[in-house]
């Protein structure tokens, strides 16, 4: 408030003085646009000619097909249209441009038709646009789920004049040891909501803290992705990799040696993905849905992971008070798997559970099934999760600090393919319950929170953590 009062006191220099008749005059201009919309929102406009200027790298019949909507007569959008509907598909065709992530920016200009054949009322329209750089670089260090890493990153960008990506990711990270991929990207028939996706992928992976053994992985995949009009994301993927589970620790356990060496699989998924929480790491409110369901070992390289994989994850958060800096957060997941034969579900492919961006107050992936010291993983698990977000004293609620209280309880086990119901049961009889209160900040690139937790009940063989735990990471519970 003082900063705010001082800065009223004290006007800048530089800047004119703004007088009444000056204000005044603004005001009934803008009176008059309006009028003027007013009067002529229902008079019949079409559009003789639209073209964008300034694209000086994109093809004209990439172009052509994403400005589609407004010259196409079939699209019922050029002719007989009302004033205001025509400069409305205007706006949505030039935020379609803007959606293929090219563009800097783009203006719309609007003059009557200068055609000889063109109608009294059609309209020439020009969308000027200002191109991105078509090559970034940067360097840095991330924070994803439970690590840190640094990397490198190359985007090329409209590779071939239609809105292409091709990047390039190197990193290295404490879990994560070594990892690169290559990604190429392109719309599919101009459109900026589906998008055909081919990524090659290598990964070193440090194990042994969990299971005794590093995982190598290596491999590509293709895929197809669509956003639908209520701004669900749908992805259809061919995926193969080849895994290698090796340099076993010396204590490794029986189990984990077993499953030493090399493995290939092919599979088939299908995911699909609504947000409509306002933040991603710190709602206040909205919803949040993710389906996966992975078929393996089917196609003409069937590889020796067969499997049907499915998993749903959901979040609710609402407000408890007016100003929405008391939140109330409700936070679900499930999972199960099922061999296709009768060899059993590899290492690598099991689901892991436990940490702090899962199952807070427990040890990370050391839920579940266990060979000595080693976490196996399982086949299926549940996994459930409430809190409660308010500001801290004296902080402004805008800042993205908060308060936490939590408690959440779940269980990892191996599905009883003759009556799953029952392995859900014996979960919610017997879970891995937790409870505890930390501080969280949100940052634009990751969540952290540092809490004090307390494992109220511990499943046989399952480890809990009693004390402080540092989480970081993108999704949590």
């Amino acid at each position: 408030m003082t900063t705010e009062s001082s800065q009223e006191s004290v006007p800048p220099t530089n800047v004119p003085p703004i007088d009444r008749e000056s204000i005044q005059s603004a005001k009934e201009t803008l009176r008059s646009l309006s009028e003027i919309l007013t009067e002529n929102s229902t008079l019949p406009v079409g559009i003789s000619s639209i073209r964008v200027a300034g694209a000086y790298n994109t093809r004209a019949g990439f172009l052509q097909k994403a400005l589609q909507s407004c010259i196409d007569p079939s699209a019922k959008m050029v002719k007989s249209k009302p004033f205001l509907d025509t400069l409305n598909n205007i706006q949505e065709t030039t935020g379609k441009l803007m959606a293929f992530g090219i563009y800097d920016n783009a203006y719309i200009k609007i003059d009557r038709a200068s055609s000889a054949v063109s109608g009294e009322n059609d309209l020439d329209v020009i969308i000027q646009v200002k191109e991105k750089p078509r090559l970034f670089f940067e360097t840095g260090t991330d924070v994803g789920n439970v690590e840190g890493n640094v990397h490198a990153n190359v985007l090329a960008r409209n590779v071939f004049g239609g809105a292409e990506f091709l990047s390039g990711n190197i990193s290295y990270g404490t879990r994560n040891r070594a990892t690169m991929s290559t990604k190429f990207e392109t719309p599919v028939n101009a459109s900026p909501t589906t998008h055909l996706r081919v990524l090659g992928y290598s990964n070193v992976r440090d194990n042994k803290a969990i299971s005794s053994h590093e995982l190598i992985t290596r491999g590509m995949s293709v895929s197809l992705q669509h956003q639908d009009k209520f701004h669900g994301l749908h992805e259809l993927s061919q995926n193969f990799f080849w895994r290698q589970i090796t340099r076993l620790s010396e204590f490794a356990s029986p189990s984990v040696r077993l499953q030493a060496g090399d493995s290939i699989k092919q599979s088939l998924a299908y995911s699909y993905m609504l947000d409509t929480r306002d933040h991603p790491t710190l709602p206040r409110k909205g919803n949040f849905f993710r389906a996966l369901i992975e078929l393996a070992g089917l196609g003409p390289v069937t590889g020796d992971a067969r499997f049907l994989k499915s998993e749903l994850w959901h979040q609710y958060a609402f407000s408890l008070n007016r100003s929405q800096s008391v939140t109330f957060a409700v936070s679900s997941r499930f999972g199960a798997m099922k061999p296709l034969d009768e060899i059993p579900i590899q290492l690598c492919d099991r689901f892991m559970l436990g940490g702090s961006t899962s199952l807070r107050g427990f040890s990370e992936d050391r839920l579940g099934p266990k060979d000595g010291k080693d976490s196996l993983g399982g086949t299926a698990y549940l996994a459930l999760s409430t809190s409660l977000l308010f500001p801290l004293p004296k902080v402004d609620a805008s800042k993205p600090f908060r308060l936490q209280v939590f408690a959440n309880a779940g269980g990892l086990t191996n599905l009883d393919a003759k009556n799953p119901l029952d392995t859900y049961k014996s979960i919610l009889m017997r879970p891995c319950v937790s409870t505890g209160l930390g501080l969280v900040y949100a940052s634009p690139a990751a969540r952290f929170e540092l809490n004090f937790t307390l494992p109220i009940a511990v499943t046989g063989g399952d480890v809990g953590r009693k004390g402080l735990q540092l989480g970081a990471g993108i999704e949590f519970m």
